[in-house]
């Protein structure tokens, strides 16, 4: 580990005495040492990059997620929004939305937990258009639950889409239903 010394400038090795967080180590105060992990860190995360327009963001690249419990694909929906922060607006939003609305019934009528698959839409493709095209695939699959949210036989696409994006989408989710 290397040390890093609050009053000085110079740099020191040593093994601390007590445990710390190997990548948080500990709180640099006035004389104190900040001990922090060495190299190689690990890799950063994306960045996501949006604009505003009157007042709102502007959407950017997005997201298709799946809603999984025991096995089944109960929901997917398309989001530019971190799927986190769309997952929990789905559950505790104050809003009537349908498909949210939906999902709590559902949960609730489900003893497991749900796991919720995440599939980042790149710039260039629509998000909806995915969407859309995964569930088509998740139904000929037979992933779909029972009481899945969405449309299902009345989903008419016309020309089934395929790109590596659905086939890596498809990879994903397979991993995780049965």
């Amino acid at each position: 580990m290397t040390v890093y010394s609050s009053a000085k400038s110079n740099l020191t090795s040593r093994v601390p005495s007590c445990a710390t967080h190997p990548l948080i180590g500990k709180r640099a105060g006035r004389g104190h040492e900040r001990i922090v992990a060495e190299g190689p860190y690990p890799p950063l995360m994306e960045a996501m990059e949006f604009g505003l327009e009157n007042g709102h963001p502007v959407a950017g690249p997005g997201w298709v997620y799946a809603w999984i419990v025991d096995g089944r694909i109960f929901y997917i929906g398309a989001t530019w929004l971190h799927p986190a922060v769309r997952a929990e607006m789905h559950l505790h939003d104050e809003t009537e939305d349908p498909r949210s609305l939906a999902i709590r019934e559902f949960l609730n009528a489900s003893s497991a937990a749900p796991t919720i698959v995440a599939i980042p839409v790149p710039m260039g493709l629509d998000r909806k258009a995915m969407k859309d095209a995964l569930i088509a695939a998740c139904m000929d699959q037979g992933w779909l639950a029972a009481g899945f949210i969405g449309p299902g036989h009345e989903l008419r696409i016309t020309e089934r889409t395929t790109n590596s994006w659905l086939s890596g989408a498809i990879t994903t989710l397979g991993e995780r239903v049965r």
